[in-house]
C-alpha cells in the first residue's frame, strides 16, 4: 500500500514523524509521498526523504500557500527539478475558490508550473476546490497531456 498524499513535512509531524511512519508502516503502508506545496518545504521534504527510504516527494507551489512572491520563485523551482532526479512529479499545485489570495495570481502560477511540468515532462498533482472547469481550461491551454513522461515505466 502507499499513501500518496501525505504532508508529513508539516511542523504537526516535527516530533513524532519517526514514529507515525512506523505505526504505518506496521499497518503495510509501504511508501509514503510527500507534495510540495511551498518554496520553504522542499527543503524539509528532501531531508525527510534521506532520512527514510520509504518517502518520495514532489515540489510545487500550492494555491493555498501563494505569497506575492511565488512568481519569482517559478525559475528556482524549475531549477530545482531539473537537478533533482528523485522529484516524482510537480505538485500540489492547482486552484482553489476558497482560498483569499488573488484569483489571477492563482491562474498564472497554476499556468506556468503546468508548463515547467511540460517541458521537463513530469506529471503533476493537482489541487481543486470548486474548480473542475478552470483547471481543465487551463490543462487545456497548456495542451498538457501525462504521458509520455520520464517516471512511465515501459
Amino acid at each position: 500500500m502507499i499513501d500518496s498524499h501525505c504532508h508529513l513535512d508539516l511542523e504537526a509531524f516535527d516530533n513524532d514523524l519517526k514514529t507515525v511512519l512506523q505505526r504505518a508502516i506496521a499497518y503495510g503502508v509501504e511508501r509514503f509521498h510527500i507534495p510540495g506545496t511551498t518554496r520553504d518545504g522542499w527543503h524539509k521534504q528532501r531531508s525527510i526523504a534521506t532520512q527514510f527510504a520509504q518517502v518520495d516527494y514532489s515540489f510545487g507551489l500550492h494555491p493555498y500557500f501563494l505569497t506575492n512572491r511565488s512568481l519569482s520563485y517559478l525559475t528556482e523551482l524549475q531549477q530545482l527539478l531539473e537537478q533533482d532526479n528523485n522529484a516524482l512529479a510537480l505538485g500540489e499545485i492547482g486552484l482553489d475558490a476558497h482560498c483569499d489570495g488573488d484569483w489571477h495570481e492563482q491562474l498564472v502560477v497554476f499556468e506556468q508550473q503546468l508548463h515547467i511540468a511540460k517541458e521537463l515532462s513530469l506529471p503533476v498533482i493537482i489541487h481543486h476546490r470548486k474548480t473542475h472547469h478552470d483547471i481543465l481550461q487551463v490543462l487545456k491551454k497548456v495542451n498538457f497531456q501525462y504521458w509520455p513522461c520520464k517516471c512511465a515505466k515501459s
